[in-house]
């Protein structure tokens, strides 16, 4: 699939991006905006990349993200590209936004209510009362301090130095698959009828192997949550695994947050925009957090000029194996 962007005449400067992924989709418009003939080159029949969707037998199911939590990003982008996202984008807003049912019983419809958040945790945990309110004035704090880092390119350990760092610690994996798992569970035609008629590989795991045990043991879990006999009504099914995000669309290890957030390969000790002479590679395992919000804001500040070191050339660098699930 081949794609031109171009804006104003014909005697541009002109980029080439590989890949129609969020990143690079966000990269395309931004530099389209600023007056570059952009082409997109992308090895799939259709955009999105992790973040697209799959079609069949009149269904659409939603492959990467399945709801929107940060709209200003987009935002940004649009009304660079002389747009909005509401013109281009049907928002819906979700009230709740999901259910939460826990195993050893009781459940909290998230909403953006906090009133009646608090309520439901007081009522499953009578001691939290008002730690939701604690929570959330918390998590602002953190992230106006963090906003520095998620809005800044980190070239060198002087980039890093320039923004306060929030430091979480190492959290141990084991990579062995769960006999009791969290599940999630998505009915997105809820809110847009159109969409349905009327963890990361392992030497420990192999996926040919246990796919067809963990889809048993997964309708086991919904049993548990109270949604009983969905086996016997299910109309499509594909069953995607880590090896086939690995195979089919070509993400390392299958790991779909890419690169974990470990000491030794933070920020700027990821693997380096600029690989190759007047070429730089947009994913969410470069410079920068993973996630798509986070994705989007690395690729604006990517896309400024004044972000790109003057002479700067970065030493081709090993990828780690340690992803993120």
């Amino acid at each position: 699939m081949v794609r031109d962007l171009v804006k104003g005449g014909s005697r541009q400067r002109s980029v080439i991006i590989v890949g129609a992924g969020p990143g690079g989709l966000a990269a395309s418009i931004l530099l389209a905006a600023a007056g570059l003939r952009v082409r997109i080159i992308e090895r799939l029949p259709i955009i999105g990349g992790r973040t697209s969707s799959i079609e069949a037998e009149g269904f659409r199911f939603d492959l990467g993200p399945t709801f929107f939590l940060y709209p200003r990003v987009l935002e940004e982008i649009m009304r660079a590209a002389g747009t909005t996202l509401a013109n281009e984008v049907e928002l819906v807003r979700l009230d709740p936004q999901y259910r939460l049912i826990f195993g050893g019983g009781g459940q909290i419809d998230c909403t953006p209510d906090v009133a009646s958040m608090e309520r439901q945790i007081t009522a499953l945990a009578p001691a939290d009362a008002g730690g939701f309110l604690r929570f959330l004035n918390e998590n602002r704090q953190k992230l106006e301090l963090m906003a520095p880092c998620l809005e800044s390119a980190f070239h060198s350990w002087r980039d890093v130095f320039q923004v306060r760092l929030l430091r979480l610690p190492p959290v141990l994996r084991q990579h062995v698959l769960s006999a009791d798992p969290s599940f999630y569970v998505q009915n997105a035609s809820v809110t847009d009828p159109t969409l349905a008629p009327v963890s990361h590989q392992h030497p420990n795991i192999d996926w040919n192997v246990e796919k067809e045990r963990f889809r048993a043991l997964v309708l086991k879990q919904i049993a548990k949550a109270g949604f009983e006999n969905v086996e016997p009504r299910i109309r499509f099914e594909r069953m995607i695994t880590p090896l086939e995000f690995d195979q089919q669309y070509e993400i390392h290890l299958g790991a779909t947050f890419n690169l974990a957030h470990s000491l030794d390969q933070p920020l700027h000790l990821r693997p380096a925009q600029s690989f190759r002479r007047r070429a730089r590679h947009v994913s969410g395992g470069r410079r920068h957090a993973s996630g798509q919000r986070l994705a989007r804001h690395f690729h604006r500040a990517e896309s400024q000029p004044h972000n790109r070191p003057r002479g700067s050339r970065c030493r081709p660098r090993v990828l780690t194996r340690r992803v993120s699930m």
